[in-house]
């Protein structure tokens, strides 16, 4: 399995959808490396977790940097790897998603917003 995972998106896609892979990844304890909106909701969510690095798309410099880097520091790749499965286990596994379903449902049932 690989240290470190690359998760692009379109920077137009962003707030439309987000890769599968990104929940995977989380799940799996390994650290994103996200190529796509570096201001964005996912890139976000990365930098505030501390589990991967966000990059522009186009700056491949800016990537390639980085994985030298983490290539260096090991102990730093476990930690996001560690904060990568705690956000996963806090957020988005599969009890998590069918509340969030559930009260979207319960919600359009009875005609509220929100």
């Amino acid at each position: 399995m690989p240290d470190v995972h690359l998760v692009s998106l379109k920077p137009e896609l962003e707030g439309l959808i987000v890769p599968s892979k990104f929940y995977a990844v989380l799940a799996a304890g390994r650290p994103v490396l996200f190529v796509g909106d570096a201001k964005g909701e996912m890139a976000r969510q990365i930098e505030a977790a501390a589990c991967g690095r966000a990059f522009a798309a186009g700056a491949p410099a800016d990537l390639a940097a980085a994985i030298r880097d983490l290539a260096g520091h090991p102990d730093q790749v476990a930690e996001m790897g560690e904060r990568a499965r705690a956000l996963w286990a806090a957020r988005f596994q599969r009890k998590h998603a069918l509340a969030a379903w559930q009260a979207l449902l319960t919600r359009v049932s009875a005609g509220t917003k929100g």
